[in-house]
């Protein structure tokens, strides 16, 4: 603490030294610690499906927690999960003499478009890559089909408690 401007109780940031690190750059450090608290997310979910399952039994109930417990154990396998559109350009290059300023374009390139503090930006997929971009793609599509599915769970879970 060799500034005495930051160890002050009084400091504040002002709007022109906010600094906004990629996605990356904050999540490379705290890898493992993010895998830990999933591990830890996971293994309460867990716990709290084996308690409703232990404690309560209705048959229906039994039911819908073992659908939703699956459906946890699923969303934990979506490790390779990307939210955006993969879109495929063509380019002009600057040399004038260019076969692609007569119509046959370079490409494709294949970029991730997604939103980044609100804006959209593009990000380059190499060709080796595509495949697993769009499994990613895919993987985001299944979450959101799982966590619809697990909402309504919890719907007719909330309704079976009201009936008891």
């Amino acid at each position: 603490m060799n500034n005495p401007n930051i160890s002050s109780p009084d400091f504040a940031r002002s709007k022109d030294t906010i600094v906004h690190p990629t996605f990356l750059t904050f999540f490379e450090p705290h890898f493992p610690y993010f895998i830990f608290y999933c591990f830890f997310f996971f293994l309460s979910c867990i716990s709290y499906i084996i308690y409703d399952i232990i404690i309560m039994s209705s048959n229906i109930r039994k039911k819908l927690i073992k659908e939703r417990s699956g459906l946890l154990v699923e969303l934990a396998s979506l490790q390779g999960i990307l939210h955006g559109s993969l879109v495929e350009r063509y380019t002009v290059c600057s040399r004038p003499n260019c076969k692609c300023h007569q119509g046959d374009r370079h490409g494709p390139v294949r970029c991730l478009v997604i939103n980044v503090d609100g804006k959209q930006r593009q990000k380059y997929i190499p060709n080796k890559k595509v495949v697993e971009a769009m499994s990613g793609l895919k993987q985001y599509r299944r979450l959101q089909e799982i966590v619809s599915r697990i909402t309504m769970l919890n719907l007719q879970l909330f309704k079976e408690d009201k009936d008891d």
